[in-house]
């Protein structure tokens, strides 16, 4: 199964992706609470390196990986 990637700057800062990373940005700023963020862009992984999440709908599987719990 392929995944898709919500947002990534491999080559830094471009227009076309701004939009994506303030929603991003936004996400991690509230420690990964918003879970319907992750349903609407149907997300089912998360990886941070930098922020802590806090959410009972997310699971810890791997070092700063994290799963959403299906409904």
């Amino acid at each position: 199964m392929i995944q898709a990637v919500y947002a990534v700057e491999p080559f830094g800062p471009s227009a076309a992706y701004a939009p994506l990373l303030g929603n991003e940005s936004s996400f991690f700023a509230q420690n990964c609470s918003d879970t319907m963020f992750l349903k609407s862009n149907n997300i089912s992984i998360v990886y941070t390196d930098n922020s802590t999440c806090v959410n009972s709908n997310l699971t810890l599987v791997h070092n700063d990986t994290y799963a959403l719990a299906s409904p």
